[in-house]
């Protein structure tokens, strides 16, 4: 009968108490496609050259907060599908025409820019990327997008410890347990035990929302 009262009374509380909403996948994150055009820089030996292309997508709250990934499309072939390449990437199979090349990605506020490096040259490779597209993945600030998961699952697991004290683990339930033991006073311990519990989760879940508030302010 006591071990029935352990397991009801907590888990009735505990259920009462409100946590944050599940994080939402895929919120505020972008997709933006754009196409790739004539090199805007060349260096004078030919060595290096990129490609910068606007995108306005790409604000101060990203600079500071978010991230960008980028892909290029690899055309359909008889022997593979259509494909998306991530950067950077080392391109030995340039070697066909002439240029090994190094292509990476750098950002900023409004635009993207593709820089390729070679031993030799870059005008080759560069004719190559002319009119395939390339996909942007503008990802938001992280933190403020998973913290109500992770408080969530915070508050989730600090209910959940009420139970460990079945398996042995010598919790703040398996104590009171061991106190009623010794001093047959149930009522008082448990009803004591589920207010510590109650005001850890509360204390919780107040600074997670605090927390959450002042990241979406800023």
């Amino acid at each position: 009968m006591k071990k029935l009262f352990l397991f009801i009374i907590p888990l009735f509380f505990f259920s009462c108490v409100e946590v944050e909403k599940e994080f939402e996948v895929g919120k505020g994150l972008e997709v933006v496609i754009v196409e790739f055009g004539d090199l805007t820089s060349l260096s004078d030996d030919k060595q290096y050259g990129n490609f910068e292309i606007k995108v306005p997508e790409i604000d101060n709250e990203v600079m500071e907060e978010g991230a960008v990934l980028a892909y290029i499309e690899r055309a359909a072939t008889e022997e593979r599908p259509q494909r998306w390449s991530q950067f950077p990437q080392y391109n030995p199979v340039w070697k066909e025409i002439g240029d090994t090349t190094f292509s990476y990605l750098s950002y900023g506020e409004g635009f993207v820019r593709i820089s390729l490096q070679s031993e030799t040259s870059v005008e080759g490779i560069a004719e190559t990327f002319k009119g395939l597209k390339l996909k942007l993945v503008i990802l938001p600030q992280a933190i403020k997008n998973i913290l109500p998961a992770i408080g969530n699952q915070f508050v989730y697991v600090l209910k959940m410890s009420s139970l460990v004290s079945i398996i042995g683990i010598g919790d703040l339930t398996r104590k009171a347990n061991e106190l009623v033991v010794t001093t047959y006073r149930p009522l008082e311990i448990y009803t004591f035990l589920i207010l510590e519990y109650l005001i850890l989760i509360l204390i919780v879940s107040y600074l997670v929302r605090k927390l959450e508030k002042k990241l979406q302010k800023d």
